[in-house]
This record gives structure tokens, C-alpha cells and sequence, in this order.
């Protein structure tokens, strides 16, 4: 099996990072948002892997709110969302928030999930490890029991319900799914509890970050949201 193979039995619909990026601009621009007038939140994992999506991002909207946390799985509270709402551009009475919520998952040029390579590393290495890490554990005792010995990946694994795969096979592709889901539903039920709809529009993207051979990055989008004049709007790519 070839990358491509991979890539569309598993996340069908995938596109080139910096094609995605330019559609989260084109498809919010006719509503207003724009560097200037929005601040970007970025929930993506702590992976210096992403550090290319991320500058893409941030050159498209500007400066950032950075959450970053284990797995892209959003670690921040209500106070965190209204700290970056409140810093958000304030125009004509109103705060407008690009949120992304990204995970991530490496593909090797053999259909090989998980797979990545890093500069300066001559073995290929895994991404996301926090989520492979949730993989191997998936059957042991402690991990049911929520009892961890790391407290990142006790609380990763509680957030994701401690997660458990249907196979051994898929266990990553599915968990990675699984982590995109949580993460989006987490942000939107935060804002949907912080944002003053009468003075805040937001817009919320998720999706999964596909690190694939010879440094090709590409964006499955998942669920994307835009809540205007706090009317619900969908956003499709």
C-alpha cells in the first residue's frame, strides 16, 4: 500500500495543508474575519512536527492564542477561552475567534500509520506519540483503571473516555479520530458557555494533521462551525 492509498482509505477528503489554510480564509473572509479583525486560537499538539501548520496559520491570521497541549486534545478551561476571547480585535462593538482544534498522525511512504521522520533523527520515529503511547496501554489494567504513571496520559486518556480499539491494526488511525472529535466538541461547548453572542462571532475548525514522506503535510477536515450574530452557520471545504 502507497501513502496515497493510506491517505484516502483513512482520512478521505484530505488536502494540502496550505490549500486548507487558504480556505479557512476564503470561506471566512465574505463574513469579516481576517487578520486584523480576528485573533487565532491554536489547540494543536505540543509536536514540533505541527510547527509547520502552525506558522502557515499564523501567517494567514496573524498572531495567536497558543493551547497547545498533549495530543491536540484542549487542556484549557473556560478561563483560558475567555482570556483569548478577551484579546481578541475588538471592531464596530464586536470580538471575532478562529479557533483550530488539530490533531495529528504520521503516514509512512508504504501506508504505515503512525510513521514519520524527524530532522536530525535517522530511524523514523512516531507521531503522535502521545496517542500511540494511549495505543500500547490500551489493554493493560492500568489504563482502564485511569492509573497511568504519567499524568499527561492518565488525563489524555481520561478526556478520551479511556478510549478502546476496535482492533490492533487501527487502533491509531481510529484513536486520532476519536481525539479530533473530543477536541471539537470540547472547544464548541466552551465557547458555546464563555462567548457573549451578543458581541462575539467565532468560528471553530477541526480537523487531523497528516505528516506524510518527504515533508508533505496535508489537513482531513472533520467538523467546522461558524457562529455569526449567534446564528449557527456551517462551513463546508
Amino acid at each position: 500500500m502507497t501513502f496515497e492509498d493510506a491517505l484516502q482509505r483513512d482520512f478521505p477528503g484530505a488536502i494540502p495543508a496550505i490549500t486548507y489554510v487558504s480556505w479557512t480564509q476564503s470561506a471566512l473572509g465574505r463574513h469579516g474575519f481576517s487578520a486584523t479583525s480576528a485573533l487565532a486560537c491554536l489547540v494543536m499538539c505540543s509536536d514540533e512536527l505541527t510547527d509547520g501548520l502552525r506558522q502557515d496559520l499564523r501567517r494567514a491570521w496573524g498572531s495567536a492564542f497558543d493551547a497547545a497541549s498533549l495530543g491536540g486534545v484542549p487542556s484549557l478551561g473556560r478561563t483560558g477561552v475567555a482570556a483569548a476571547i478577551g484579546h481578541a480585535p475588538l471592531r464596530s462593538g464586536r470580538r471575532r475567534m478562529v479557533c483550530f482544534a488539530l490533531t495529528h498522525i504520521g503516514i509512512g511512504p508504504e501506508g504505515q500509520p503512525g510513521w514519520c521522520r524527524r530532522p536530525g533523527l535517522e530511524a523514523p520515529s512516531e507521531a503522535c506519540g502521545a496517542l500511540a503511547a494511549l495505543c500500547r496501554a490500551a489493554g493493560q489494567e492500568s489504563c482502564r483503571e485511569g492509573e497511568l504513571d504519567d499524568p499527561q496520559l492518565r488525563w489524555l486518556a481520561q478526556r478520551l473516555d479511556n478510549y478502546r480499539p476496535a482492533s490492533d491494526d487501527s487502533c491509531l488511525v481510529e484513536l486520532t479520530r476519536s481525539a479530533v472529535a473530543v477536541a471539537y466538541e470540547a472547544l464548541r461547548d466552551l465557547l458555546a458557555q464563555v462567548a457573549d453572542l451578543t458581541a462575539v462571532d467565532y468560528a471553530l475548525f477541526s480537523g487531523v494533521q497528516v505528516h506524510g514522506p518527504s515533508g508533505r503535510e496535508y489537513v482531513w477536515p472533520a467538523q467546522q462551525l461558524l457562529v455569526e450574530q449567534g446564528v449557527e452557520k456551517p462551513l463546508r471545504p
